[in-house]
C-alpha cells in the first residue's frame, strides 16, 4: 500500500521525496505533505535518466535554499 509505505518511511526521515511517474511526485518534510503534478509531454520516447533528472532539479532547488514545494516543481520540470 503506497500510503502506508509513505507514512512508515516518512516517520523515520526529515524529508522523503517519492516520484510517481505520470502521477507526479510527493514530498513529506517535517510532517508536511507537498505534491506536484507531472509536467505534461506530448510523447514519451525514453524514460532513461528521468529519475536522475528529477533528483537533479529537486536537489538544485534545495541547494539554492528554495522551499520543498518549489524544489519539487523544479524536479518535475527537469
Amino acid at each position: 500500500d503506497f500510503e502506508a509505505a509513505v507514512a512508515t518511511v516518512s516517520a523515520k526521515l526529515p524529508t522523503l521525496v517519492v516520484t510517481r511517474s505520470e502521477k507526479g511526485a510527493i514530498a513529506i518534510h517535517e510532517g508536511q505533505r507537498y505534491a506536484v503534478a507531472a509536467e505534461p509531454i506530448d510523447k514519451v520516447v525514453d524514460t532513461t535518466g528521468a529519475g536522475d533528472l528529477f533528483a537533479a532539479g529537486f536537489l538544485a532547488g534545495q541547494a539554492q535554499g528554495r522551499d520543498v514545494e518549489t524544489s519539487l516543481r523544479m524536479g518535475a520540470i527537469a
